[in-house]
């Protein structure tokens, strides 16, 4: 479920006790056994056809805390035309059981509207999409 900013859930004053270390975007992911399986390396460029908004697997790394974690931790996503999008992405129980570093995995809408560099932010971790148009 994709929110623009303002319409961003409260959440409860909650601060994210759970630490987003890092994150990716690849061409497919996928949790055999426990363990994360990737495609594609990490990707940077995507390229769709007009007037579709991609979807792109993200993949967070994670560091436990001593505080409960959140049900939902927000990813933030910066458009080349100033847009702000958040998008809240649940936190799989297995991940908040996690005692040290653990991951999670979404396929997340891109909301393109114009080709360009697409910075997505979520807890320290800063990575850039480039959206290109295919014809």
């Amino acid at each position: 479920q994709v929110r623009t900013a303002g319409g961003v859930p409260d959440r409860k004053g909650v601060d994210d006790p759970m630490i987003a270390t890092g994150a990716f975007f690849a061409d497919a992911v996928a949790a055999v056994d426990g363990k994360m399986h990737v495609w594609g390396g990490v990707g940077d460029e995507i390229h769709r056809p007009a007037g579709v908004h991609p979807m792109v697997p993200i993949v967070i790394l994670t560091q436990a805390s001593d505080e409960p974690a959140p049900d939902f931790i927000d990813l933030e996503i910066l458009g080349p035309d100033g847009t702000r999008t958040v998008v809240p992405l649940g936190v799989p129980e297995v991940t908040k059981a996690g005692k040290n570093q653990g991951w999670f995995w979404w396929r997340v809408p891109i909301p393109a509207s114009v080709d360009g560099r697409y910075v997505a932010v979520i807890g320290t971790a800063t990575i850039v999409l480039h959206v290109v148009t295919t014809t």
